[in-house]
């Protein structure tokens, strides 16, 4: 039953008893900031209640709250009206202004036509349809209606009737126009962006027909009609798209029949990637065929046999188009791409091509209202003009790391600082290096530094509410266009701490300091006088927070997990390493619920890669995680848990691993009261590889857990990954292994950096989990590990969950795990009795 509250204040929820002994929950509160209104007066966001989710909406003037049941997550709000609807086919509708709810019940389907103010329903009883003007709250009854198309003006609607045939209807008139087609083999519409035009697109018996129907004159025409050799249209996979009002986008496949091969499948070593999986892909990737209506002519970029992929920018004459198979190379983990870029104007399509660069999606930018594509290479970002067909580093010179220097992967590969952001001037994008952003006018050739970052020691980025992301069925990457009417919200990472803070740009070009000292900020809206921001803090479960820009005065609006009262217990530090002045070395200590500093503490090590950043990461106390271990369940038992960055030598991920956890344990050791004979070392997925191989280098730890990991690089290097089908090489030799080298070019590395050929050391218990439909670390690798140690009578078991993959995704099994491995370290770590399921 639907139920509407209207409550005066926000209040707290009461203390709920743990649902079970071992004291996890399986639903802990989950909060989705949505929305601020455009008069910045409303906010709405989602808050889950025992795993039922809530839509709360709050006056931010008065503090007055609506709350709407099992809401769907679709919001829509414009100027002063917000729409929300509900799982069980309700609608509220609030006037913002007004405090009006008006509520529309039984709605079998729902259109908010933004720019008009209406709304388009139908009912779920009698499938009828009707208008209903939210100004004047005047309801219009439409004809029955199937498939429809509005259109982008909201005036006119194209539509079946039960018969399937097609009408025009105005909403100015009332009235409805048929069109003279035939909706057997009507495929696809689109409109045109002035609404004066709808092209319809039929099969016909050699090809496709491409018509135009005037909304004025009620004039349906032929444009041209498109043979298709040896492909076929494909309306499922690509819906008709429209670009500049001129050339219409349509999908084709190959028409070979799909055929199920007989016997073995045939894997050829001279194939780019994997032959059997090839063949497949030709029948379900879409290529092109583009029609210049203004032209009347058809540009088919169809190949037989190729598995080529395309992508047009938004309102921009050029089409790209790259196969991913030529450079396919599976010690990439994007593989190089080499990009074909046809422009469309004055009549033909030259060919211009970009250098090979990586595949990776936010190295390349193509402009949504120019002739000009921009790309990242070799540590600069490269604009490629297409009228001219020249190319310019736009980066050269200006006083900025534009790529990550601090991260170990660029000895194999840089990656950007960040993207390159469009906006709606042709000539103005922005800039990410490592610290800053800046303001490059394009025409000129000037940037201009507009944060302060580096002498701050914050790495400044634009928030995605900046940002209206379109998309569009031919996309490389959805468009983030940069407002250009409004002051911008800036966010940033203090390098010193990691904590966050908001500031705005202003239209001025002034970056004005908003609020600091925060915690994880991981969704700002910004709308008139208000931004409100979804923080969280190690010790402060999520909660949203409103902030006035005029009295710089700030008001929480909710509080979840208020049942986690432990959490404001929680005391954590960041230790940074005396005797390593070159930035490495530090951990993330979180001391013991109820510290006494007069007593010594055991600790279990958490590892994977780096971990400071995340030290203002909430944990809810109640979470089994699907990983098998949370941290609070440790310190709320007099445990130390301590969480080293791990930095990398290249060629050398097992030693580099086992060198920065002991440097900083042999730190931590003598300054925190941590007691060095009761330790244990934990970690998941390639943290699981890291604990394999640390157990080889030092007796130190007193017990381990690995889950999920990799026990021989040698062996996991010639293991496909039947998810992705692709092999793993590029694990080891362009991400996380970071060996650069193959296994072939230096196999000593891969055996010197394997927990397997060094396990014969291994004295550390050692307990390990997997599931049994893991590929993403395939599951034999911890198999392989138990097999190895159980052979040298080594201390060590298995669990393996039957179901589950990488992560733990079933309640019961995330509690089993979190159990067993609690009940291991404390048999080990704290003496307590030997669990049952130890004994045979």
């Amino acid at each position: 039953m639907i139920r509407l509250i209207y409550i005066l204040f926000l209040f707290g929820i009461g203390s709920i008893s743990c649902l079970a002994q071992h004291g996890y929950k399986e639903t802990k509160e989950v909060t989705t900031l949505d929305k601020v209104f455009a008069n910045g007066n409303f906010s709405s966001f989602f808050k889950s209640e025992d795993g039922k989710f809530i839509l709360s909406v709050t006056n931010l003037r008065t503090g007055h709250s609506y709350e709407i049941t099992e809401p769907q997550f679709n919001t829509n709000v414009s100027d002063n009206w917000f729409i929300a609807g509900t799982l069980s086919s309700a609608y509220y509708i609030l006037n913002a202004e007004t405090l009006q709810m008006d509520t529309l019940t039984d709605v079998r389907s729902f259109e908010f036509l933004m720019k008009e103010k209406k709304v388009l329903f139908s009912s779920k009883k009698t499938g009828e349809y009707q208008f209903w003007d939210l100004k004047s709250g005047k309801k219009e009854q439409l004809p029955s209606m199937a498939n429809y198309h509005i259109s982008p003006d909201e005036r006119q609607i194209i539509y079946q009737d039960a018969s399937k045939a097609v009408y025009c209807y105005k909403l100015a008139t009332g009235k409805s126009h048929k069109i003279e087609i035939s909706s057997e083999n009507l495929m696809d519409m689109v409109w045109s962006e002035r609404s004066d035009k709808v092209y319809f697109v039929s099969n016909i018996s050699d090809g496709l027909q491409v018509r135009s129907y005037d909304t004025g004159s009620n004039l349906l025409t032929e444009i041209l009609k498109i043979p298709l050799d040896q492909c076929k249209a494909d309306f499922k996979g690509k819906k008709l798209h429209l670009y500049s009002n001129r050339w219409l986008a349509v999908g084709v496949l190959d028409n070979d029949e799909r055929v199920t091969e007989a016997g073995p499948e045939i894997w050829l070593g001279a194939s780019n990637g994997i032959t059997h999986h090839i063949k497949n892909r030709k029948h379900f990737m879409p290529q092109l065929v583009l029609v210049d209506l203004k032209e009347k002519k058809v540009k088919n970029f169809f190949e037989k046999g190729v598995v080529n992929s395309f992508f047009i920018g938004t309102g921009s004459p050029f089409v790209m188009m790259y196969d991913p198979l030529k450079n396919e190379d599976f010690t990439k983990h994007h593989p190089d791409v080499d990009i074909g870029v046809y422009a469309l104007e004055q009549n033909k399509a030259a060919s211009i091509q970009v250098p090979t660069i990586s595949g990776q999606l936010n190295r390349l930018v193509a402009a949504y209202n120019s002739n000009r594509l921009f790309y990242f290479k070799d540590k600069d970002w490269w604009m490629l003009d297409m009228k001219s067909n020249k190319t310019t580093n736009i980066t050269k010179g200006l006083n900025g790391i534009f790529y990550k220097d601090y991260d170990e992967y660029c000895a194999i590969d840089c990656a950007p600082a960040g993207r390159l952001i469009l906006t709606e001037d042709p000539d103005i994008v922005y800039l990410n290096d490592v610290f800053d952003i800046w303001k490059y006018n394009l025409k000129k050739g000037v940037a201009v530094r507009i944060t302060s970052g580096r002498d701050q020691g914050r790495r400044y980025v634009f928030d995605l509410s900046n940002f209206d992301l379109y998309s569009h069925p031919w996309q490389y990457e959805k468009d983030f266009i940069l407002r250009s009417d409004r002051d911008m919200i800036l966010k940033y990472v203090d390098t010193k701490d990691y904590s966050e803070g908001i500031s705005i740009l202003k239209r001025n070009g002034m970056v004005e300091q908003i609020v600091d000292g925060l915690g994880h900020v991981s969704t700002i809206k910004y709308a008139g006088n208000s931004i409100v921001y979804k923080e969280e803090k190690y010790n402060i479960p999520p909660r949203i927070v409103h902030f006035n820009i005029s009295s710089k005065k700030k008001r929480i609006l909710h509080n979840s997990n208020l049942t986690d009262t432990l959490a404001l217990k929680s005391r954590v530090e960041l230790y940074r390493s005396a005797l390593n002045t070159d930035g490495t070395g530090a951990a993330v200590i979180r001391y013991p619920v109820n510290y006494n500093p007069q007593k010594k503490y055991p600790a279990v090590v958490y590892i994977y890669e780096k971990k400071t950043p995340e030290i203002n990461t909430y944990q809810n106390i109640f979470d089994p995680t699907g990983s098998g271990f949370n941290y609070r369940r440790y310190t709320s038992d007099g445990y130390f848990v301590i969480e080293p960055d791990i930095h990398y030598q290249i060629g050398n991920p097992g030693y580099s691993a086992a060198k920065s956890v002991n440097a900083i344990l042999d730190e931590v050791i003598l300054k925190y009261q941590v007691d060095k004979d009761r330790l244990g070392l934990i970690g998941h997925s390639f943290g699981g590889y890291e604990t394999n191989f640390i157990i080889t280098q030092t007796n130190r730890f007193k017990a381990a857990v690995s889950s999920a990991g990799i026990s021989d690089p040698s062996s996991w290097y010639l293991t496909m990954n039947w998810n992705t089908m692709r092999s793993e090489f590029w694990r080891f030799e362009d991400q996380s292994f970071r060996i650069k080298d193959g296994l072939f070019e230096d196999t000593e590395l891969y055996i010197a950096n394997s927990p397997i050929f060094n396990s014969a050391k291994i004295n550390t218990p050692l307990l390990i989990w997997t599931g049994k439909k893991d590929y993403h670390v395939n599951w034999n690798q911890s198999v392989s590990m138990f097999l190895a140690l159980k052979r040298q009578k080594k201390v060590v078991n298995l669990l393996l969950y039957p179901e589950e993959a990488h992560v733990l995704s079933n309640f019961d099994n995330k509690v089993d795990a979190a159990l067993k491995v609690k009940q291991w370290f404390d048999f080990y770590l704290k003496e307590n009795k030997e669990p049952d399921w130890l004994l045979e």
